[in-house]
C-alpha cells in the first residue's frame, strides 16, 4: 500500500498523544483512532492497561493488536470492522506502540492487517471470559 499521509515524525521516534492528535487529526482516546482529515487509522498497541493481551515482534515487524472493546465479547463493528476492512477501503494504519515506565508512544512506522482476525478467550474489564478479535499486524517497507 503506498503511503500518503507523511507525520512530522519519524519511525522510532518517541511522541506525546498530543503530538499524535495533532499530526493525524484524531481523538486523543482508545486504540484504534479514525481520522477522516488523513484518512489513516492510528493503532495504540497498550502494554500498560491489563485488559489486552498485545504481544510485538518488532524486531521481525510482526505485531498482535487485540480489539477494541473492554467488557464482554467483542463484535466486529464500529473500529474493530474498520480496522478489518482498512486495506480495502484504502485506510493507511499508523502503529504506536506504549512501553512500561516510557512515557509517551513509539512510532512504529505503517503497518498492515494479515489476513482476517483470530478469535481468542481472554479476559475483560471484569475478569470474565470474552471472545476478542486479535489483528496481525506487519510493518510495511517505510
Amino acid at each position: 500500500m503506498p503511503q500518503r499521509f507523511f507525520p512530522p515524525f519519524s519511525v522510532g521516534a518517541n511522541v506525546s498523544n498530543q503530538a499524535i492528535t495533532d499530526a493525524f487529526r484524531c481523538k486523543n482516546i482508545g486504540g484504534i483512532r479514525y481520522s477522516t482529515a488523513t484518512k489513516t487509522i492510528v493503532l495504540i498497541l497498550n502494554y500498560n492497561f491489563g485488559i489486552y493481551d498485545n504481544s510485538s515482534n518488532a524486531d521481525d515487524g510482526e505485531f498482535y493488536f487485540a480489539g477494541e472493546g473492554q467488557e464482554g465479547d467483542q463484535c466486529m463493528n464500529r473500529g474493530n470492522l474498520r480496522l478489518n476492512n482498512a486495506a480495502a477501503d484504502g485506510i493507511e494504519l499508523h502503529l504506536f506502540e506504549s512501553l512500561v515506565n516510557d512515557p509517551g508512544y513509539r512510532y512504529r512506522g505503517t503497518v498492515e492487517t494479515i489476513g482476517e482476525p483470530s478469535v481468542e478467550r481472554q479476559a475483560d474489564k471484569n475478569g470474565n471470559e470474552r471472545n476478542v478479535f486479535m489483528f496481525k499486524l506487519r510493518r510495511c517497507k517505510q
